[in-house]
């Protein structure tokens, strides 16, 4: 009996990092972000929008299903499937790297794998990292903490008294960071309006840091819950 060769089923974090910075992201090579929360916990989409793999694509759980199924997450028919991650851009030919941003570094990434292995596709891998975490001195001050329900900025008094409250002292030095450098930018657009205009931006961000810092300068969140 012949052995059937397995594709990867791992890929590692170094290894998409270098997909991407040789702009292999596209019809040959997609990533997609298989993250899901029990609804009141976490906003996975949401989390999406505001930081993900550069060139990844949400995967929804919740709409590649059978929705007729009285139970939850029930595989989708064969023709659903196809349509939907169709539109993501994969084809046959297309080798699918699948994570997740749950604190336990991953958990529904591998549901998402043996989906696309379920209907055939046999070239899709589960991304082996992306641990999440801090730098060390740093005060968490997520973005959407400053806008109204209605997603308008909220007023400068109410933004200062935030920062007061994380005892950020605005007549000092300020830099913001965040995943990738992206809703980091919203702390220096707070701080603006509260009159400091010389917030600094870490363009990298958890990103870069995570890949350049000496193991005893990175504070893993997985880890510190682990302990």
């Amino acid at each position: 009996m012949m052995q059937q060769v397995l594709y990867r089923a791992l890929v590692s974090t170094k290894w998409l990092s270098e997909s991407v910075l040789a702009k292999q992201i596209g019809p040959s090579l997609r990533v997609l972000d298989a993250s899901w929360y029990p609804p009141g916990e976490r906003d996975a989409q949401q989390e999406f929008r505001d930081r993900h793999v550069p060139g990844a694509s949400f995967f929804d759980i919740e709409e590649c299903k059978d929705k007729s199924s009285p139970y939850e997450l029930m595989l989708p028919s064969e023709a659903h499937f196809a349509d939907y991650v169709g539109h993501l851009g994969i084809s046959n030919d297309t080798h699918v790297v699948v994570y997740d941003g749950d604190d336990l570094g991953s958990f529904y990434a591998p549901r998402a794998w043996w989906m696309f292995r379920v209907f055939g596709h046999r070239t899709v891998s589960v991304l082996n990292g992306l641990e999440p975490g801090h730098i060390p001195g740093s005060l968490n001050m997520p973005f959407f903490k400053f806008l109204t329900e209605a997603g308008f900025e909220k007023s400068p008094e109410e933004i200062r008294s935030m920062f007061q409250e994380k005892k950020v002292d605005l007549s000092q030095p300020l830099i913001a960071t965040c995943r990738k450098g992206v809703t980091a930018c919203h702390i220096a657009l707070a701080a603006y309006l509260c009159g400091k205009p010389d917030v600094a931006i870490y363009d990298g961000s958890w990103s870069e840091w995570f890949r350049r810092a000496p193991p005893e300068h990175k504070l893993s969140e997985w880890k510190r819950n682990k302990a």
